[in-house]
């Protein structure tokens, strides 16, 4: 018999969040063969993960999770795809809007003072 456990997230670390202008967000997603990203509450995000290491695996496992940066745009109406001007890319975006920890993510985003930082192509 298979016993499920849903054991919650302690906490998120987050070295760097960054917001990207849509055109610059889409280049880096084309350069990195990204092929999808998350969209919820108005907002596209991409994670980049912290380096692989055993420490960092032991604590994955207690609850904890850790990113290098974090990139997001805003992105006002979710479409599910994102075309890139300079080209033939296509982000397929993922929405998260019914799942409460990620709307928690896009909600603490819009707190951060990069949010208000201004960007020329946002949606």
């Amino acid at each position: 018999m298979t016993i499920f456990t849903i054991k919650p997230i302690k906490e998120v670390f987050i070295n760097d969040l960054v917001q990207e202008d849509l055109e610059n967000f889409l280049y880096i997603g084309r350069v990195t063969n990204l092929s999808n990203a998350i969209w919820v509450e108005g907002v596209i995000i991409i994670f980049h993960g912290a380096m692989p290491s055993e420490k960092n695996s032991e604590r994955y496992f207690e609850g904890y999770r850790m990113y290098e940066k974090v990139s997001f745009v805003k992105y006002s109406k979710y479409s599910k795809t994102v075309k890139w001007n300079g080209g033939t890319y296509e982000l397929a975006l993922k929405n998260y809007k019914n799942n409460p920890r990620f709307v928690e993510l896009a909600n603490w985003i819009k707190t951060q003072p990069v949010w208000n930082e201004p960007r020329e192509n946002s949606k």
